[in-house]
């Protein structure tokens, strides 16, 4: 958004999912292990925001012994 200025966590969590400006359209990816991790990028705000969603709305698959797990992106 115009003028509004980034908001940086401190202390960074851990892990997380990004939506930020990137080079010429928005970025999508995840924070793991202290590396931002380009995933994908879109030219509208609105394009990211919607994968973005959809990657984390994603219902988690049954996994080993009935449990449950995240899937991977």
């Amino acid at each position: 958004m115009p003028g509004v200025a980034a908001h940086e966590h401190q202390p960074v969590p851990p892990d997380f999912w990004f939506l930020r400006r990137g080079d010429g359209g928005w970025e999508i990816g995840p924070y793991e292990r202290g590396r931002y991790r380009l995933r994908c990028r879109y030219p509208t705000e609105a394009e990211a925001t919607a994968a973005l969603f959809h990657i984390l709305a994603r219902p988690p698959r049954p996994g080993p012994a009935g449990g449950y797990e995240r899937m991977a992106p």
